[in-house]
């Protein structure tokens, strides 16, 4: 998505409508993550590992 002097108007609004569409996406990601709390997959206070797929895995990767 570099520019360059040379690039027409054209080629200067698709990188435009381009970065608009990964500004929105990242800002969906983010809002996803904050909603759910950022911990989905994360390890805990204790260093243990969330909940995954409905099995509960700890540290040592065993399930529990």
């Amino acid at each position: 998505m570099y520019a360059h002097p040379a690039d027409p108007p054209s080629l200067t609004a698709a990188r435009e409508t381009e970065m608009a569409h990964v500004r929105r996406w990242i800002e969906g990601a983010q809002a996803k993550k904050a909603t759910a709390g950022g911990r989905q997959g994360s390890a805990g206070k204790d260093g243990r590992l969330g909940v995954s797929g409905g099995v509960r895995v700890g540290q040592d990767g065993r399930e529990s």
